[in-house]
Protein backbone atom coordinates (compact mmCIF):
# COMPACT_ATOMS: atom_id res chain seq x y z
CA UNK A 1 0.00 0.00 0.00
CA UNK A 2 1.60 3.26 -1.09
CA UNK A 3 0.71 6.44 0.78
CA UNK A 4 1.71 9.65 -0.96
CA UNK A 5 2.50 12.93 0.74
CA UNK A 6 0.63 16.07 -0.35
CA UNK A 7 2.08 19.35 0.85
CA UNK A 8 -0.25 22.36 0.57
CA UNK A 9 1.42 25.74 0.17
CA UNK A 10 0.34 26.76 3.66
CA UNK A 11 2.10 23.75 5.16
CA UNK A 12 5.25 24.32 3.16
CA UNK A 13 5.28 27.88 4.42
CA UNK A 14 5.39 26.65 7.97
CA UNK A 15 8.70 24.89 7.31
CA UNK A 16 10.52 28.21 7.24
CA UNK A 17 10.72 28.48 11.03
CA UNK A 18 12.00 25.87 13.47
CA UNK A 19 9.60 24.86 16.21
CA UNK A 20 11.22 25.08 19.64
CA UNK A 21 8.23 23.78 21.61
CA UNK A 22 8.42 20.58 23.63
CA UNK A 23 6.67 17.57 22.11
CA UNK A 24 5.42 14.12 23.07
CA UNK A 25 4.49 11.30 20.68
CA UNK A 26 2.77 8.22 22.12
CA UNK A 27 2.33 4.95 20.24
CA UNK A 28 -0.44 3.13 22.12
CA UNK A 29 -1.52 0.21 19.89
CA UNK A 30 -3.71 -1.46 22.55
CA UNK A 31 -5.72 1.70 23.19
CA UNK A 32 -4.77 1.90 26.87
CA UNK A 33 -5.95 4.88 28.93
CA UNK A 34 -3.26 7.57 29.22
CA UNK A 35 -2.82 10.95 30.87
CA UNK A 36 -0.19 13.51 29.82
CA UNK A 37 0.69 16.32 32.23
CA UNK A 38 2.90 19.39 32.13
CA UNK A 39 3.74 20.01 35.76
CA UNK A 40 0.43 19.43 37.55
CA UNK A 41 -1.69 20.42 34.52
CA UNK A 42 -3.37 17.66 32.52
CA UNK A 43 -2.97 18.60 28.84
CA UNK A 44 -4.18 15.41 27.16
CA UNK A 45 -5.89 12.17 28.14
CA UNK A 46 -7.79 9.41 26.40
CA UNK A 47 -7.31 6.09 24.65
CA UNK A 48 -5.93 7.18 21.26
CA UNK A 49 -3.76 4.53 19.63
CA UNK A 50 -1.41 7.29 18.49
CA UNK A 51 -1.02 10.97 19.31
CA UNK A 52 1.38 13.85 18.94
CA UNK A 53 1.28 16.85 21.29
CA UNK A 54 3.46 19.95 21.02
CA UNK A 55 3.39 22.99 23.29
CA UNK A 56 5.55 25.47 25.20
CA UNK A 57 5.74 24.75 28.94
CA UNK A 58 5.13 27.62 31.34
CA UNK A 59 6.57 28.22 34.81
CA UNK A 60 6.63 26.07 36.94
CA UNK A 61 6.15 23.17 34.46
CA UNK A 62 9.69 21.75 34.66
CA UNK A 63 8.54 18.18 34.11
CA UNK A 64 6.34 16.30 31.64
CA UNK A 65 4.70 13.15 32.98
CA UNK A 66 2.86 10.31 31.29
CA UNK A 67 0.82 7.61 33.00
CA UNK A 68 -0.83 4.65 31.29
CA UNK A 69 -3.22 2.08 32.74
CA UNK A 70 -5.28 -0.83 31.44
CA UNK A 71 -9.08 -1.20 31.51
CA UNK A 72 -8.89 -2.58 35.07
CA UNK A 73 -6.99 0.46 36.33
CA UNK A 74 -3.71 -1.44 36.60
CA UNK A 75 -0.70 0.81 36.08
CA UNK A 76 1.21 -0.14 32.92
CA UNK A 77 3.63 2.78 32.72
CA UNK A 78 4.40 5.94 34.64
CA UNK A 79 7.27 8.23 33.76
CA UNK A 80 8.34 11.83 34.42
CA UNK A 81 10.82 13.53 32.08
CA UNK A 82 12.30 17.06 32.03
CA UNK A 83 10.71 19.85 30.04
CA UNK A 84 12.71 22.56 28.30
CA UNK A 85 12.33 24.72 31.44
CA UNK A 86 15.01 22.49 32.96
CA UNK A 87 17.67 24.32 30.97
CA UNK A 88 17.08 22.64 27.60
CA UNK A 89 16.79 25.64 25.32
CA UNK A 90 16.38 23.58 22.11
CA UNK A 91 13.18 21.99 23.40
CA UNK A 92 12.60 18.50 24.80
CA UNK A 93 11.03 15.99 22.42
CA UNK A 94 9.91 12.51 23.43
CA UNK A 95 8.55 9.40 21.76
CA UNK A 96 7.10 6.46 23.67
CA UNK A 97 5.58 3.09 22.84
CA UNK A 98 3.49 1.21 25.39
CA UNK A 99 1.58 -2.08 25.16
CA UNK A 100 -0.36 -4.17 27.64
CA UNK A 101 1.82 -7.28 27.21
CA UNK A 102 5.25 -6.11 26.05
CA UNK A 103 5.89 -3.17 28.37
CA UNK A 104 7.07 0.29 27.34
CA UNK A 105 10.02 2.26 25.98
CA UNK A 106 10.63 6.00 25.91
CA UNK A 107 13.33 7.96 24.12
CA UNK A 108 14.06 11.61 23.45
CA UNK A 109 16.70 14.28 23.11
CA UNK A 110 16.65 15.22 26.82
CA UNK A 111 16.95 11.70 28.29
CA UNK A 112 18.60 8.36 27.69
CA UNK A 113 16.36 5.66 26.19
CA UNK A 114 14.72 3.59 28.94
CA UNK A 115 11.81 1.32 29.78
CA UNK A 116 10.90 -2.30 30.47
CA UNK A 117 10.17 -3.41 26.90
CA UNK A 118 10.39 -7.21 26.86
CA UNK A 119 13.01 -9.07 24.78
CA UNK A 120 10.32 -11.08 22.93
CA UNK A 121 8.39 -7.93 21.95
CA UNK A 122 8.21 -6.78 18.31
CA UNK A 123 11.40 -5.05 17.22
CA UNK A 124 11.43 -1.25 17.40
CA UNK A 125 12.82 1.01 14.69
CA UNK A 126 13.82 4.41 16.11
CA UNK A 127 13.82 7.21 13.54
CA UNK A 128 15.38 10.50 14.67
CA UNK A 129 15.91 13.85 13.02
CA UNK A 130 19.17 15.52 14.04
CA UNK A 131 19.13 17.87 11.05
CA UNK A 132 17.83 21.43 10.93
CA UNK A 133 15.08 20.50 8.44
CA UNK A 134 11.56 19.21 8.93
CA UNK A 135 11.43 15.81 7.25
CA UNK A 136 9.09 12.84 6.95
CA UNK A 137 10.06 9.30 8.00
CA UNK A 138 9.73 7.05 4.96
CA UNK A 139 9.76 3.32 4.26
CA UNK A 140 10.28 1.18 1.20
CA UNK A 141 8.86 -2.35 1.42
CA UNK A 142 10.22 -5.39 -0.45
CA UNK A 143 12.31 -3.38 -2.92
CA UNK A 144 14.77 -0.52 -2.50
CA UNK A 145 14.01 3.14 -3.15
CA UNK A 146 10.24 2.78 -3.51
CA UNK A 147 9.42 4.99 -0.55
CA UNK A 148 6.17 6.09 1.07
CA UNK A 149 6.18 8.70 3.83
CA UNK A 150 4.47 8.66 7.21
CA UNK A 151 1.22 10.46 6.39
CA UNK A 152 -0.36 9.57 9.75
CA UNK A 153 1.69 11.80 12.07
CA UNK A 154 3.53 13.62 9.29
CA UNK A 155 6.88 15.36 9.53
CA UNK A 156 9.53 15.21 12.24
CA UNK A 157 10.71 18.55 13.58
CA UNK A 158 14.44 18.98 14.24
CA UNK A 159 15.51 16.96 17.31
CA UNK A 160 12.33 14.85 17.26
CA UNK A 161 12.22 11.05 17.34
CA UNK A 162 9.54 8.53 16.35
CA UNK A 163 9.22 4.84 17.22
CA UNK A 164 7.86 2.25 14.79
CA UNK A 165 7.01 -1.43 15.21
CA UNK A 166 4.67 -3.92 13.56
CA UNK A 167 2.09 -3.05 16.23
CA UNK A 168 2.00 0.71 15.48
CA UNK A 169 -0.58 2.35 13.23
CA UNK A 170 1.54 3.43 10.28
CA UNK A 171 3.28 0.10 9.78
CA UNK A 172 -0.08 -1.65 10.07
CA UNK A 173 -1.47 0.67 7.37
CA UNK A 174 1.39 -0.22 5.03
CA UNK A 175 1.23 -3.96 5.83
CA UNK A 176 4.74 -4.03 7.31
CA UNK A 177 5.07 -7.19 9.40
CA UNK A 178 7.73 -8.82 11.55
CA UNK A 179 10.55 -10.03 9.26
CA UNK A 180 9.35 -7.85 6.36
CA UNK A 181 12.13 -6.58 4.12
CA UNK A 182 12.20 -2.78 4.35
CA UNK A 183 14.44 0.20 3.72
CA UNK A 184 14.20 3.33 5.88
CA UNK A 185 14.63 6.86 4.60
CA UNK A 186 13.56 10.47 5.04
CA UNK A 187 11.48 12.62 2.70
CA UNK A 188 12.85 16.16 2.33
CA UNK A 189 9.93 18.46 1.35
CA UNK A 190 12.34 21.23 0.37
CA UNK A 191 13.88 19.14 -2.41
CA UNK A 192 10.93 16.72 -2.83
CA UNK A 193 13.48 13.90 -2.71
CA UNK A 194 14.02 10.92 -0.44
CA UNK A 195 17.20 10.43 1.59
CA UNK A 196 17.79 6.66 1.84
CA UNK A 197 19.40 4.96 4.82
CA UNK A 198 21.54 2.38 3.08
CA UNK A 199 21.07 1.09 -0.45
CA UNK A 200 18.97 -2.04 0.12
CA UNK A 201 16.10 -3.50 2.10
CA UNK A 202 16.80 -5.42 5.29
CA UNK A 203 14.76 -7.85 7.35
CA UNK A 204 13.15 -6.54 10.54
CA UNK A 205 15.08 -8.89 12.80
CA UNK A 206 16.39 -6.56 15.52
CA UNK A 207 15.99 -3.07 16.98
CA UNK A 208 17.62 -0.37 14.87
CA UNK A 209 18.19 3.40 15.10
CA UNK A 210 18.11 5.55 11.95
CA UNK A 211 19.46 9.08 12.33
CA UNK A 212 19.24 11.93 9.83
CA UNK A 213 22.40 13.92 10.49
CA UNK A 214 22.89 17.67 10.22
CA UNK A 215 24.54 17.24 6.81
CA UNK A 216 21.41 15.37 5.60
CA UNK A 217 23.09 11.97 5.50
CA UNK A 218 21.63 8.98 7.29
CA UNK A 219 23.41 6.75 9.79
CA UNK A 220 22.23 3.38 11.12
CA UNK A 221 23.06 1.65 14.37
Amino acid sequence: MKLNVFLPIAILGSFSSLAMADSFNLENPDGLRYQLKYGETVVKEGKDTRFYDSRNPVVPQKNISISVEDENGTNIAEKSVPSSLNGNSRGCNYSMIVTSHHGWRITGNCIETEGNYKPDAPHIYTVENNSKKKVYPAFSVDKANNFSSDSVLGYLNPHETRLFSVSTDYWKATSIKEHSMIQVGFYNPFTTKYIPCGDKTEEIDKDRVFTLNEDLTCSIK
